[in-house]
């Protein structure tokens, strides 16, 4: 897996998508956050998401320029799983905060980029297991 350098991070991988299957991840999503948003998305009332970019560095994932960390003095990486979930492989990177509730990062796998995905939850796992206060 290549390593990208921008600005004063690394990224481990750095993602674009068509917007095919962009729209496809987004539509599968809005259906799980409810029929009427899923319906008010299918008629055209919520705006059209643009094909993001999206980088994963060793402890954030930004979409767009939009960061979010997993990893931080009030998160801790917790699980990373790569699922098939509607002929989408989905990338699920799930955090804990300091105040024990919970966060998810959903990411779809680009088309041939499984393997890439594969090396960067590997990498990820290693990064958790690494974290001080880590228990099996």
């Amino acid at each position: 897996m290549q390593q990208i350098k921008n600005e004063d991070r690394t990224f481990l991988v750095h993602w674009t998508y068509s917007r095919e299957e962009w729209n496809k991840f987004i539509l599968q999503k809005k259906k799980e956050q409810g029929w009427f948003i899923y319906l008010v998305h299918l008629a055209g009332l919520a705006s059209k998401p643009a094909s993001p970019v999206v980088s994963v560095s060793h402890h954030s994932v930004m979409i767009d320029g939009k960061d979010e960390a997993f990893i931080d003095a009030s998160r801790k990486l917790t699980r990373i799983n790569i699922s098939e979930k509607h002929n989408m492989n989905v990338l699920e990177i799930d955090y804990l905060l300091h105040d024990f509730s919970s966060g998810e990062v959903r990411l779809l796998v680009p088309r041939g980029k499984l393997k890439e995905a594969i090396q960067l939850e590997e990498i990820l796992n290693q990064i958790k297991i690494t974290q001080p206060g880590y228990r099996l």
